[in-house]
């Protein structure tokens, strides 16, 4: 990881966990790399025999367990830096007992269902409750664990999935995926820089998009682009608008052609800006 940061470790639990799954995540911690740990706290082995290898290194045990029903609602609340909204209903919490730091309670009990705890030279959080997808929550406890992401996003509403992939020149696509069931829009940064200028996007529901970042073109580079690559041949490509007004920019002293749209130049820089048609792709050319 970037400037030696411990590695960050995301888990989904359940009442079981393999004895040697668990164990890893103990020397794991023991040796400085941090836990984010949802979901109840592993006391038994996947073959059903008592384990508590990780709850041990953890300082925690099971004190409770707290489900939703006909006569009761669970609800949690946060403090420090998990606060939020005065109550956030839950469909169960396993109460907790032991060391570290009280971060959720559960209302009725008034007990603690999620603890920030150190454990070796590691730290980990614990969240023993199913909280709901309250980005700012998530986003909190992944950054107090050093995790600072290379793409971001500022939706508010939960369903953006975000990841890329390069070669080894540096040549790059986004990939962005909506999974919720209606459309999202959101400005996008990527190494805390914004992508296009900050110019903001929007994807329908279930759908997605693969945007081209770097990509060489002959003489020039494609810089970024809210258009899909669809095909590069020599010192030609075609892209296709995503957008109501779509924009590429390309690294390049020499003239630059599209079969429709504007392009402008600045400073080695030429920007074609194409408002949506019929989504046929754009033909460009570096001369």
């Amino acid at each position: 990881m970037p400037g030696g940061t411990p590695p960050v470790l995301v888990l989904a639990t359940a009442p079981t966990l393999g004895s040697d799954v668990q164990q890893r995540l103990v020397n794991h911690l023991r040796a400085g790399g941090r836990l984010l740990l949802h979901g109840p706290l592993p006391t038994r082995d996947h073959d059903g025999t008592p384990c508590t290898l990780l709850a041990d290194a953890l300082g925690l045990r099971p004190d409770g367990w707290l489900e939703g029903g006909p006569h009761y609602f669970p609800s949690v609340v946060g403090r420090e830096w998990a606060a939020g909204p005065a109550e956030v209903r839950v469909g169960y919490a396993q109460l907790l007992a032991g060391a570290g730091e009280r971060l959720l309670t559960e209302v009725g009990s008034g007990r603690p269902c999620g603890a920030e705890v150190t454990a070796g030279a590691g730290r980990a959080v614990v969240i023993a409750t199913d909280y709901p997808c309250h980005l700012d929550f998530w986003r909190a406890a992944l950054e107090r664990l050093g995790v600072r992401p290379r793409l971001r996003h500022d939706a508010g509403d939960p369903g953006l999935v975000l990841t890329s992939t390069v070669d080894r020149s540096g040549q790059r696509l986004l990939h962005l995926v909506n999974v919720a069931p209606s459309a999202i829009e959101f400005g996008l940064w990527h190494r805390d820089k914004p992508v296009l200028s900050g110019r903001r996007l929007r994807i329908g529901a279930r759908a997605g998009l693969m945007l081209p970042a770097g990509i060489r073109v002959g003489p020039a580079t494609l810089l970024e682009s809210s258009c899909e690559l669809v095909a590069r041949s020599g010192s030609e490509v075609l892209l296709r608008p995503t957008q109501t007004e779509d924009v590429a920019v390309f690294a390049t002293d020499r003239p630059v052609r599209a079969d429709r749209g504007e392009v402008t130049l600045a400073e080695g820089r030429a920007t074609l800006t194409v408002q949506a048609s019929d989504g046929e792709p754009v033909r460009v050319s570096i001369d």
